[in-house]
Parts: structure tokens; sequence; C-alpha cells
């Protein structure tokens, strides 16, 4: 048993302990730390199941939010880097024509 599960069996009402973990992992992968893309997918679940339960937590919606825009821009960079590629190409195909 973790020092999670032991601290949230002591005090199960406990928000802040049932957030550590997941507050850690997005944390981690936003400062660039290489992180398990299920784990981070996993820990904003669990952020955003929390926050359903104490929507007042300020905290709670900071990091969904800090996760949410890496997402995007992941993503972001993940299309430009496409669109890169296929321009490339494009022009490789352009340059053996003539």
């Amino acid at each position: 048993m973790t020092w999670r599960k032991s601290f949230c069996a002591a005090d199960p009402e406990n928000t802040q302990a049932k957030t550590i973990i997941p507050v850690l992992v997005i944390r981690a992968w936003v400062s660039g730390i290489e992180t398990d893309p299920q784990k981070v997918q996993d820990a904003l679940k669990q952020l955003m199941e929390q926050q359903k339960a104490d929507p007042k937590n300020p905290d709670l919606l900071l990091y969904i939010a800090m996760a949410q825009i890496r997402q995007a821009d992941t993503k972001s960079n993940a299309v430009g880097a496409q669109r890169e590629r296929r321009s490339m190409r494009t022009r490789s195909r352009r340059s053996k024509i003539r």
C-alpha cells in the first residue's frame, strides 16, 4: 500500500490527499518531464472528478487548465509539424518535375 492510499484510508474525506498524485503528475508533465500520456490522462480525469466534488477549490481548476493548455499546445505542434512535412514533400516533388 502506498503512502497516499494509507493517508486517504486514514481520512477518506481529505480532498487534498486525493489530489496529491494527480497534481504532481500534471506539474511534472507541464514542467517538461517526460510522462506517460496515459498517466497524464488519468491524472486529468481524477482532477476533473475531484473538481466536481470540490468546485470551490481553485487549485484544481489551475492544474486542469494547465494540463489542457499543454495538451492543446502539444496537438498544435504535432499538426504544425505534419503541415511542414507535407509542404516539404510538395516542394520536393515540384523540384523533381522541373
